[in-house]
């Protein structure tokens, strides 16, 4: 995903993925100068949903697959957990953005 930032961007460090910012409310305003990262550059268009028992999950994109081809896919529901006193949700565990552990159905081998 590096090569598709804008150079300022790139210069500054940033490496892409889904980012969150605080805000008043969960229509905003919203602070995107105070935003931060949630996850690598491995998910992109991210949105946080409620899921049916109320529990707050993240679903986004995959960006590559574990040979780092396109991917494209739709993650399954990642948990959110939001610490006592902070505005902005962290994932609530560790969450693999590519191969079979992403849940893929398996690895897959280029063709020759």
């Amino acid at each position: 995903m590096r090569g598709q930032l804008a150079a300022s961007r790139q210069q500054a460090g940033h490496t892409g993925g889904v980012r969150v910012a605080p805000a008043d409310s969960l229509v905003g305003p919203f602070d995107i100068a105070a935003s931060q990262p949630l996850t690598d550059d491995g998910l992109y268009a991210g949105r946080v949903i409620q899921d049916r028992a109320g529990e707050w999950v993240l679903l986004a994109s995959r960006h590559t697959d574990d040979l780092n081809d396109f991917h494209g896919s739709l993650s399954d529901p990642i948990p959110l957990h939001i610490a006592p006193g902070e505005r902005l949700p962290s994932l609530a565990r560790p969450y693999p953005t590519s191969g079979v552990d992403a849940g893929m159905g398996g690895s897959r081998t280029r063709a020759h």
